[in-house]
């Protein structure tokens, strides 16, 4: 179905008519007839317009245009950008569907998901950080000379900051964080931090720099209750006891507490026994049966 037709069923369904949508977008009422009938298109500009005051996000227009599925690219994207860093299998699948997408067209954020699943593999398959930095050297180079970076670009340096050594790591959370800035009142880009000072967190603890490590985790924990985000919340608390065990703190083992009863009463099984190790593996003093 073509996008003029589309847009009519949106709008029938909202009860709106044509010369409202048409004085709104600044369209001619004969020429908007046109495009909804499939005759003519009409300008980016105008069809923003358009969708605007049919209160629907350009977003929402490609899930109906796709009959309300995610287009195969967007799904690959999010799938991504939603995994966890560490499940080989899921990895394995993405880079297969990045794959078989590039077999039938061209785009640049696919062929960079791919780059970036085969350096995440190496990692967890075989602890191979070398080749890591190896196969994701060439995105951060390119990236870290682009006059600007999109939200894409900033997920994907997220998923490689912590292949690279932490002197390294710190230096691009700095740029990206510089080029968040512009994008901090867009909804749902939290999320892209918030995850940020996740994976620097555990960069920072795995080279014992507790004190900076403490700095990210409590960014965090404000993102984390501003959001009601409490998995990540767990994972935040949990760390932060892990950073007090190495400086005695008296709050270390409540606050690992606390996160583990989040996470066991949100039946979280997985990511608690991950953070079981994080804990048995990283802490002074600490040690939990699995």
């Amino acid at each position: 179905m073509n996008i003029g037709r589309i847009i009519k069923q949106i709008r029938t369904s909202k009860g709106l008519c044509q010369s409202d949508i048409a004085k709104y977008s600044g369209t001619a009422q004969g020429n908007y007839s046109k495009f909804e009938n499939g005759q003519i298109e009409v300008r980016a500009s105008v069809f923003l317009k358009i969708l605007d005051r049919l209160d629907i996000s350009l977003e929402e227009y490609q899930y109906i245009s796709n009959e309300y599925n995610l287009a195969y690219k967007e799904s690959i994207l999010k799938k991504f950008f939603y995994i966890s860093h560490h499940d080989e299998e899921s990895l394995e699948n993405i880079k297969w569907e990045c794959k078989n997408y590039l077999k039938h067209k061209e785009s640049a954020a696919i062929r960079d998901i791919k780059t970036i699943c085969k350096a995440l593999i190496c990692i967890t398959g075989s602890n191979d950080f070398r080749e890591a930095k190896k196969i994701a050297l060439p995105i951060w180079t390119r990236l870290s000379k682009s006059n600007a970076l999109y939200l894409y670009d900033m997920y994907f340096i997220n998923a490689i900051m912590y292949i690279f050594s932490v002197e390294e790591a710190i230096n691009i959370r700095a740029f990206l964080l510089r080029e968040y800035k512009k994008y901090k009142k867009m909804p749902y880009s939290k999320a892209l931090i918030r995850i940020a000072y996740l994976n620097m967190s555990l960069l920072l603890i795995e080279n014992n720099k507790y004190d900076l490590a403490n700095e990210d985790l409590d960014l965090c924990i404000k993102i984390c209750k501003e959001d009601r985000m409490y998995l990540h919340l767990a994972v935040c608390y949990i760390r932060k006891g892990i950073c007090g065990s190495w400086e005695n703190h008296f709050e270390a083992e409540t606050l690992i507490q606390k996160g583990l009863d989040i996470l066991d009463i949100l039946e979280e099984k997985q990511l608690l026994q991950i953070m079981l190790d994080e804990v048995n593996k990283y802490s002074k003093g600490f040690q939990y049966l699995k």
